[in-house]
């Protein structure tokens, strides 16, 4: 079991009360409590902000995670702007048939300074108690104490959740590169891909059957099939798959912490979308079978370390990148002669704003092209980032043109991502480039 103290930042104080079972308080007169016990499905994120787990019932192998609220605790405010708090928590679990699970880590003494801007109103505190296959399934209750020091008072409550046993595939985990082992990965965000890199896979096989071999290895036999359908529903082919498990594993490999491992390798043949994975598992042992399915997304993205932003690319354009001018050019489909395209410059932001780069490319395109003419301008946010976008008609030769230029300063760099295309075929290609601009992000 881990115990985490941690102070919400929120201003404004919700109270809910969202309980799983009977939940008993007590606490002194003056009003000390433990309010707000919720069983999450998952770790809880901050101040009232967490995943309830349905009913608080765990299948048998997931961490019950724990979030509950500490009202009305004493605290001393330091002249540096911090708060000086003395809790001491226990925690007890007890199984269906009376014994107690221990639980590492607890008791607990919390004594020390909340950072100064924290608010010592916003405290909770979150734990997990992990289960494993040599636990009973049935009804567990946990008493929970918390003692404040600095006033010499007591706060009890109690509540319920429940473990069930079943064969079952969970934490399905989209990596970033190759697990390193049970629950050791590195999450792959969003489960977004660039086009190219293999997607790793990672999930636990909770529940399933083994033998116990007296020479201290454990016999499995599992079946395991993944299907990864495109998102025009066609089958991509997963390198070793089906594959049959059966064999006996390693003495001192713990069973009960068997994960899988796979890869879907990926190439400029597949298309950009979101991609359906399917996984089925059979317990041969068992006579069971487990059935999950998720999602991952393919893109195809552009990515310049050397000033710090990535942009997806429009799928099946021509990338061109150079030394100097545009640090990337974006060819799109041709038509009466001209291509239509995306390019990206960067330019030294330094003790520049925003407008102030705005007003500057204004003045520069008015000067420059030829019959210059502002369509439209706007301030915008995109992807959460400060942005002023610009739409001028003008002309090159004889070709009538239209353009949209999107500005972004960050970091004392300015970022300036244009579209070009004919007048007579702007509006046709611009939502190819209203949904990559959305894309652009700044690694800040």
């Amino acid at each position: 079991m881990k115990l985490e103290i941690l102070v919400g930042l929120s201003v404004m104080l919700i109270t809910i009360s969202i309980f799983s079972g009977c939940v008993e308080n007590e606490s002194d007169a003056e009003g000390l409590s433990i309010s707000n016990i919720v069983f999450c499905s998952d770790s809880p994120m901050s101040y009232m902000n967490y995943s309830v787990q349905p009913d608080a019932d765990y299948n048998l192998g997931l961490p019950v995670w724990v979030y509950m609220n500490v009202l009305n605790h004493e605290y001393i405010s330091n002249s540096n702007g911090t708060f000086e708090i003395w809790l001491l928590v226990d925690i007890t679990v007890k199984a269906p048939d009376g014994s107690v699970v221990l639980v590492p880590g607890i008791p607990a003494d919390y004594h020390g300074n909340l950072s100064a801007g924290v608010d010592p109103e916003k405290l909770f505190l979150q734990y997990f108690i992990p289960t494993s296959g040599n636990m009973s399934v049935g009804k567990y209750t946990v008493e929970i104490i918390v003692e404040d020091k600095l006033v010499n008072k007591t706060a009890k409550a109690s509540s319920h959740f429940t473990l069930f046993e079943e064969f079952d595939i969970s934490n399905i985990v989209f990596c970033s590169d190759s697990p390193m082992g049970y629950m050791n990965y590195s999450v792959q965000p969003d489960a977004d891909y660039n086009l190219g890199l293999p997607v790793w896979v990672y999930m636990n096989v909770l529940n399933k059957e083994y033998i116990s071999n007296s020479n201290g290895t454990f016999g499995i036999w599992l079946l395991v099939d993944m299907t990864v359908k495109a998102p025009d529903g066609s089958v991509v082919l997963v390198p070793g798959l089906p594959v049959n498990y059966h064999g006996n594993l390693p003495a001192g490999v713990d069973p009960e912490k068997l994960y899988l491992q796979y890869y879907v390798p990926t190439s400029g043949s597949l298309s950009v979308g979101k991609y359906t994975v399917e996984i089925i598992v059979e317990d041969k042992l068992a006579n069971k079978t487990a059935k999950a399915s998720t999602n991952f997304t393919l893109t195809k993205k552009y990515y310049n370390d050397i000033f710090g932003f990535s942009i997806e690319q429009p799928y099946g354009w021509f990338v061109e990148k150079r030394d100097f001018g545009p640090i990337v050019i974006f060819f799109g489909p041709r038509e009466e002669n001209f291509s239509v395209n995306i390019l990206i410059q960067v330019f030294n932001g330094q003790g520049m704003t925003l407008n102030e780069f705005a007003n500057m490319v204004k003045q520069n395109d008015s000067q420059i092209l030829t019959n210059y003419q502002m369509v439209s301008e706007q301030s915008r946010i995109i992807n959460g980032l400060n942005s002023y976008e610009m739409v001028v008609n003008h002309t090159i030769e004889d070709f009538d043109l239209k353009l949209k230029e999107v500005l972004f300063l960050e970091e004392n760099l300015a970022y300036m991502i244009s579209y070009t295309a004919l007048q007579s075929n702007f509006d046709k290609y611009s939502p190819i480039f209203d949904n990559i601009i959305e894309t652009f992000s700044i690694q800040k």
